[in-house]
């Protein structure tokens, strides 16, 4: 049906609220990818506030963690996050969100996404309730449990129990388990959904012995009988049981049956679970107010309306219809007496239908318009108002084995229908058409259909199923006059009934019903267990209520009286009689006394009351009138007297009496109205209440997503810390107005500084050298913005330092402070100071060896390795420009080599030979040269006697 379902994807459904990250973490943090599941979750959040829960998620698992957008497929092994201030469906195989329709209530709603995936996914839904405050998720599991899907809840160590406990309290919850075992359980059940061979041949199943046997066993304990059941919806449900249990097939399961009483109890559970709504299937209710709009109008003022709703559940649909019957008296001006009786087989499904109270989730598909009239909202829930509340009786009536109930105008029996197998359908129907008045409505589910033609019913609207009783047929069902309550075997009264009798039992009650008086056997709670004779002259059944009781079968004007006989029997343990009365019947009249014996069941220890009614033979003879007559008439006339004087007093009395009674009556109406007021204040403080615990939630959610930024804020400080700690300068970090910061080691060594330092000033630390200027400085810097350095030197010590002073900026580019960073010179201070010296040494040697070479005479030059002239003395510069050089051709930085190598003379190698004696001097392969150098005079040459030698200094890169 679902796209999901064909997609073989299932859908996890996650609720949480207060305590709930913890939870979430632990069970995130467990998952497992690779098991074709999603996982959708739904934590309360505050509206106004944006959540971290996907980025603290996404840090314990692999898995994709996401916010939901507007509308998105689920894909596998992702985690889907509900944003603040939105509800989730699971509509048409997508993901919605949309904005809540009503204020009040948790946010998002886990009832709603639950709700969701039970109609999508119906047995593949898993729906796991965590920690947190109220019951939001309760509503939720019953869904997923009707549709045959599995739900969780969190154990005992969950931090704030309420939602758990309040999921538990339903009976739904199929296991309770801590978040990381949840985890690791889902899986495995899913496995084991590959299903029993009991839903693979379900036809075989349904005859077989065993599945009979399950049957007889459910209806032993609860005298409910399940045999015309669909089989294929009971074998639905306890497949789903076996998995739980890991059990393998049916004969397993029944053995299990045999041993713990209490699974039967779940089984039908199971069995009976039923979810509706308030108005669900909205043009549904559009066109049964047309109906209820043509009922009422046709109605006067002294007539009823009677509805009935079989398989109501806890009552929504019920008050939907006693809306639509309300908001049809308001239009057509009208008031008419309307009465709902609400029947259902499950106990505690009634018992909140009676109280009326519903959380907030399921109010989402009301108009706001009738909400507001017809509703009264309570913070994270809202109650059915007085007036509607008085339309509906709840009732535990057994829709297959109770009478059903008569003179009904309108009969709801939707999503009932569906489970009951063809024959069981048939029936139900006979007594649908016994019940309801000629031309009477039955209202069916939208999968629900009567087989045409049918002599009952007649269509009236194919699209909403709305039938009309056919007025001519005549119904197949015939109640008795009276039917008899049946009784659970296991109880007391059904062991009573069902014990098997002997010869001497049964002669006993031919005897009893042909000589004895008619009887009925009554319980501790005035129910019939046993009919003895011929009581119909005396009780009779009422049309209504199923649910009868002694005084309901009895005339209303006995019923005072029988009530007090009943009473003293029981406080005295005596035989009572009652005065004596007339009875009627059949044309025959005959007098009676009603006789009370008290009985103690032996085999039971149950005490019984038996009410038997004895008939007393008439004494009136007609005689002649006697002298003893007339002298008893003076007698008669003085006990007339007497018994009128007596009235009279009794009359003052009973004006006394009735005195007492209006102050009485007066003084319970003041306490009415004082109650009213009180439990108007206790309304009003509930909903203070609720509203403070829903801001507790949120508050509790906020401080959870603290406590994890708090702890990356001490990592990221202590990280900080440990890179601080690390830098071997001194390092100190203020804010604005000066005030210290942090510090590291260093710094203390430069700086007085211990753990009273910070929030300090900078002014008022205490340097272990002076620093004049370092005030000021740190304000230029955090007025301007631009990075400062000064030179500081300790004359105490000889240290130097070099201080740096940088702005310090947030993420908006803000000056927020400064950072001080001093580092020690002193080392590479000294060494340029060695350094100066050296250079001042080697300028002086350089001028003393200058001076020298210039006051030689000789013409002197200094080649490098390769001929360069790295220096003259003045001999040389003055030799050159007297024969023609200049300082460009024969001064420093000049090649010799290649001047001697450039000279052109005819016949003439002198200056070959020289270059080549140079290089050889130059290269180290001749120490020293002596010869004739050439003069070079206009590109000729003359003699010149030289001496060449090599120079070979330690530490020069020169050879000269």
């Amino acid at each position: 049906m679902q796209v999901n379902k064909s997609a073989g994807i299932t859908i996890v459904g996650i609720g949480a609220s207060a305590g709930g990250l913890e939870a979430l973490r632990e069970f995130v943090g467990n998952l497992v990818p690779g098991g074709n599941t999603c996982y959708v979750v739904a934590q309360h959040l505050s509206p106004s506030h944006r959540s971290m829960l996907m980025e603290l998620l996404a840090r314990e698992t692999t898995l994709e963690v996401k916010e939901i957008s507007r509308n998105q497929r689920p894909r596998a092994d992702v985690i889907y996050i509900t944003p603040p201030n939105r509800h989730v469906e699971l509509q048409s195989g997508l993901l919605t969100v949309r904005k809540p329709k009503i204020r009040s209530g948790p946010q998002p709603s886990v009832d709603l996404l639950f709700a969701s995936l039970a109609l999508e996914c119906e047995e593949r839904a898993i729906g796991v309730v965590f920690s947190g405050t109220g019951s939001d998720g309760a509503r939720g599991v019953q869904a997923i449990r009707a549709a045959g899907g599995i739900t969780f809840a969190h154990d005992h160590t969950a931090k704030y129990n309420g939602m758990p406990n309040a999921a538990i309290a339903t009976g739904c919850v199929d296991l309770v388990l801590p978040p990381a075992e949840v985890a690791t359980r889902i899986p495995h059940l899913l496995e084991g959904n590959v299903r029993h061979a009991a839903l693979k041949e379900p036809e075989k199943a349904s005859t077989s012995n065993t599945y009979a046997d399950i049957c007889a066993v459910i209806r032993t304990h609860t005298n409910i009988d399940f045999t015309n059941y669909r089989s294929s919806t009971i074998l639905r449900r306890l497949s789903r049981r076996m998995n739980l249990l890991h059990l393998a097939n049916l004969e397993s399961y029944l053995a299990l049956l045999g041993r713990d009483p209490g699974e039967i109890e779940r089984l039908v559970r199971e069995l009976l679970i039923g979810v509706t709504s308030f108005f669900r299937d909205t043009s549904v209710w559009e066109r049964l107010g047309e109906t209820v709009d043509k009922l009422v109008q046709s109605k006067d003022g002294s007539d009823s309306v009677r509805v009935w709703v079989p398989g109501c559940a806890s009552g929504e649909e019920a008050y939907t219809i006693a809306v639509l019957f309300a908001e049809a008296m308001r239009k057509l001006n009208k008031r008419v007496k309307v009465q709902i009786f609400a029947s259902d087989l499950d106990a505690e499904a009634l018992m909140v239908g009676r109280r009326g109270i519903y959380p907030s989730s399921a109010a989402e598909q009301v108009d706001p318009k009738l909400l507001r009239r017809y509703f009264t909202p309570l913070a994270s829930e809202f109650s059915v108002k007085q007036p509607i509340r008085e339309m509906i009786v709840f009732s535990r009536h057994n829709l297959v084995q109770d009478p059903p109930f008569s003179r009904i105008d309108l009969i709801s029996c939707r999503n009932l229908f569906i489970y009951f197998a063809p024959d069981l359908q048939r029936r139900i129907l006979e007594r649908f058409h016994y019940a309801l008045n000629p031309a009477g409505t039955l209202l069916l589910g939208k999968s629900e259909a009567i087989a045409e033609p049918s002599e009952l019913f007649e269509l009236v609207d194919r699209s909403h199923k709305l039938f009309k009783a056919t007025v001519t047929a005549a119904s197949p069902f015939r109640p008795s006059a009276f039917t008899p309550l049946k009784h659970s075997a296991a109880s007391p009264a059904g062991k009573l009934l069902k014990n098997p009798r002997s010869r001497e039992d049964r002669a006993n009650e031919v005897v009893a019903k042909i000589f004895g008086p008619p009887a009925v056997i009554v319980n501790s709670e005035d129910k019939p267990v046993h009919i003895s004779g011929a009581v119909k002259p005396y009780l009779t059944v009422p049309t209504g209520s199923s649910e009868f009781d002694v005084f309901s079968l009895i005339e209303e004007d006995l019923r005072a009286e029988l009530r007090a006989l009943l009473l003293r029997c029981r406080r005295e343990e005596v035989v009572v009689r009652s005065r004596v009365h007339t009875g009627e019947h059949q044309g025959d009249r005959w007098q009676y006394r009603i006789v009370i014996h008290p009985h103690n069941d032996d085999e039971t220890d149950e005490k019984l009351s038996i009410v038997a009614f004895m008939t007393v033979r008439a004494l009136l003879e007609e005689a002649e009138e006697s002298v003893e007559e007339i002298e008893q008439q003076d007698q008669v006339r003085e006990l007339e007297h007497e018994l009128l004087a007596m009235r009279e007093h009794l009359h003052t009395m009973v004006n006394e009496l009735e005195t007492s009674n209006e102050e009485l009556q007066s003084l319970n109406e003041e306490l009415q109205s004082s109650n009213e007021e009180l439990q108007s204040a206790n309304e009003e403080l509930e909903t203070s209440n609720e509203e403070l615990q829903s801001t507790n939630e949120e508050l509790t959610t906020v401080n959870e997503e603290i406590v994890v930024k708090s702890d990356a804020l001490n990592e990221a400080n202590s990280f900080q810390s440990s890179i601080l700690e690390s830098i071997s300068n001194a390092v100190i970090v203020t804010d604005q107005k000066l005030r210290v910061q942090r510090y590291n080691a260093a710094a203390q060594k430069i700086f007085k500084l211990d753990e009273h330092s910070v929030g300090e000033s900078l002014a008022l630390i205490k340097t272990r050298f002076r620093m004049p200027d370092l005030r000021p400085l740190v304000e230029e810097v955090i007025r301007d913005g631009q990075p400062r350095n000064k030179a500081i030197r300790s004359r105490q010590n000889d240290r130097y330092f070099d201080l740096g002073v940088q702005p310090c900026m947030n993420d908006q580019r803000l000056i927020i402070g400064a950072v001080l960073v001093l580092n020690d010179v002193s080392r590479l201070a000294k060494a340029n100071a060695k350094l100066r010296r050296s250079r001042g040494e080697l300028a002086e040697a350089m001028e003393l060896r200058s001076a020298i070479l210039d006051t030689t005479p000789a013409q002197i030059a200094v080649l490098d390795r390769v001929g360069t002239i790295i220096v003259v003395n003045d001999a040389w510069r003055d030799f050159s420009r007297e024969n023609g050089g200049t300082d460009r051709r024969f001064g420093v930085g000049t090649n010799y080599l290649q001047i001697c190598e450039g000279v052109i003379v005819e016949e003439d190698h002198e200056a070959d030979e020289v270059s080549a004696k140079l290089r050889d001097v130059l290269a180290g392969r001749a120490g020293t040269l002596r010869c004739a150098m050439p003069v070079i005079r206009r590109r000729r040459s003359a003699g010149s006697s030289a001496l060449c030698a090599a120079l070979r200094p330690k530490t020069s890169r020169w050879a000269r």
